[in-house]
């Protein structure tokens, strides 16, 4: 072949080429690509209906055009695959947002049938999604179903288990209207990190003033618990001793009121117990003289032979906590003694009332908000240092302190009353990065030293932080806000996660293709 020959053989090739490029623009400008609004919008309902919308699309548009529901149904597709092509990270943030909250309310409508754990109910949405966006027959639909429902399950209890999320433990202490930190919210490395923040000049006020604001109303709501039977709160105003001189004067306001209409029939077992709480005081003799003295000026010369009744048994009754409060506020231990073995006096005589008083409700329902105020007692008078503001540990020692059981039994088996409550508090406000000063003075040397190295960017930062950490920790609506930012990704990847599982092909999982007639959702009728 000459070389003229060669020449025009390639001139050939490439004008075949060329023409071949024009047919195939040619062609793809004939595709319906659909307009850029409604392709959007097919992608967010196509999340929203678990990847089923064009198939709904497809079914309505064949029953008032000349389509068949095939032509309109692999016309859409087109549109939504080149959609994706062209904007792939807007079409992924439309389908995701069509399908979180059918993956809300989905999972919602799970639990309530019963099916629990995250893994489960993602798990389920995502095989759902991965058949409803399937294409072809009934094997890969099926395929792509049990690779959706698996990696949704895996996404979705990964998620759960390693991302901050509010604790059941704390969902429950916030519907008693405790206003915990994010960090007691959320648990983990956040609280730990919240912790060792307390260290912080300025910024770490703001979590310690917020802790001290958690404590006081964890104090509260124990108060109120016990003083529940009697349908009595805590002003929101008062804490500490204050607050529970005011559930005690409550108490005993109660009492005053039902005591001159019963009667002790029987006061053997009172002054046996009187005899017991006398003999086991570990006094001077003199102190113990005059405990006894005024044990017999209060309660036994009030008695009309061996019954104590109406006025004569108030007053005994008032008496006795009268004297108990005020020996107990002495800075002398054998006084503060004196002031328990009064107030233990005070509950004798009150089980004894109690028990030859059966049948009045009343007087049972104060009964049991008294006995429930005890370790409350307890645990404020060890926290007298701080002005009576109490840990949950103190009130898991109260409680125990005041178990009357066999060994301590119902305290064991968490059978004292309010004992749960004490037990989740302790769980979420307790803590675990004890500061004895040396963090705090180590971290103000190293800010020193930054300042030093670098005075503008280190002042900037701590400007920053100070008005950042107000905002979040000063009030409740703080609190929630900055939770909401903390556990936005898990809750996010929880909900996106059926989404996520039919995003993922089915060669991740080896199930063979099932021999099975092509299913569409629509009738066949109408393909």
């Amino acid at each position: 072949m000459s070389e003229r020959d060669n020449i025009l053989d390639e001139l050939t090739k490439l004008k075949a080429q060329a023409q071949l490029k024009a047919l195939d623009t040619q062609l793809n400008d004939q595709q319906p690509q659909g307009s850029f609004g409604g392709n959007a919008s097919r992608l967010f309902f196509q999340g929203l209906s678990f990847g089923t919308a064009d198939e709904i699309e497809a079914f309505a548009r064949s029953l008032f055009g000349e389509k068949s529901y095939a032509e309109n149904r692999d016309e859409i597709r087109a549109n939504i695959k080149k959609f994706k092509e062209d904007n792939p990270v807007l079409a992924t943030g439309l389908e995701i947002g069509g399908s979180l909250p059918t993956a809300a309310v989905g999972g919602l409508g799970l639990a309530r049938a019963g099916i629990q754990g995250v893994g489960k109910i993602a798990g389920i949405e995502g095989a759902t999604y991965g058949f409803g966006s399937g294409e072809g027959g009934l094997g890969e639909r099926l395929k792509e179903s049990a690779v959706g429902g698996t990696i949704s399950a895996a996404t979705g209890k990964l998620a759960d288990k390693v991302l901050p999320q509010v604790t059941e433990q704390a969902k429950r202490l916030l519907a008693e209207g405790i206003p915990l930190t994010p960090g007691q919210r959320v648990g983990g490395v956040v609280r730990d990190v919240e912790q060792k923040a307390t260290s912080l000049p300025v910024a770490g006020d703001f979590i310690q003033k917020a802790e001290q604001d958690v404590l006081k109303s964890f104090n509260r709501t124990a108060m109120n618990k016990a003083l529940d039977p009697i349908k009595v709160k805590v002003p929101q105003n008062v804490d500490g001793q204050e607050a529970f001189a005011f559930a005690s004067n409550e108490i005993d306001d109660a009492y005053s009121e039902i005591i001159p209409k019963l009667i002790i029939k029987n006061a053997t077992p009172l002054r046996n117990k009187i005899d017991e709480i006398t003999d086991s005081l570990n006094v001077p003799p003199d102190l113990k003289t005059i405990f006894r003295k005024q044990i017999e000026s209060d309660v036994l010369f009030r008695m009309k032979g061996n019954t104590l009744s109406k006025q004569n048994l108030k007053d005994a009754e008032s008496a006795l906590g009268q004297k108990g409060m005020d020996f107990l506020k002495s800075t002398d231990a054998f006084q503060r003694q004196l002031g328990q073995a009064y107030f233990n006096v005070q509950t004798a005589l009150r089980k004894t009332l109690s028990d030859q008083n059966a049948n009045a409700p009343k007087l049972q329902q104060i009964n049991k908000a008294f006995r429930q105020l005890l370790p409350v007692q307890e645990a404020v008078n060890a926290s007298i240092a701080r002005g009576g503001s109490f840990t949950p540990g103190q009130l898991l020692r109260g409680i125990k302190k005041t178990d009357k059981s066999k060994g301590k039994r119902k305290t064991a088996k968490g059978q004292m009353p309010m004992q749960d409550f004490a037990q989740e508090s302790q769980d979420v406000l307790a803590r675990t990065v004890p500061d004895s000063g040396t963090a705090g003075r180590g971290l103000g040397a190293v800010l020193l030293d930054r300042l030093v190295q670098n005075p503008v960017g280190t002042s900037t930062a701590l400007g920053l932080s100070v008005p950042t950490v107000g905002l979040a920790y000063g009030s409740p609506l703080g609190r929630s806000v900055a939770t909401s930012l903390l556990t936005a990704p898990r809750n996010l990847a929880v909900t996106s996660a059926p989404f996520l599982g039919q995003e993922v092909d089915a060669p991740f999982l080896d199930i063979p293709s099932l021999e099975q007639p092509s299913l569409n959702l629509a009738p066949s009728l109408l393909r």
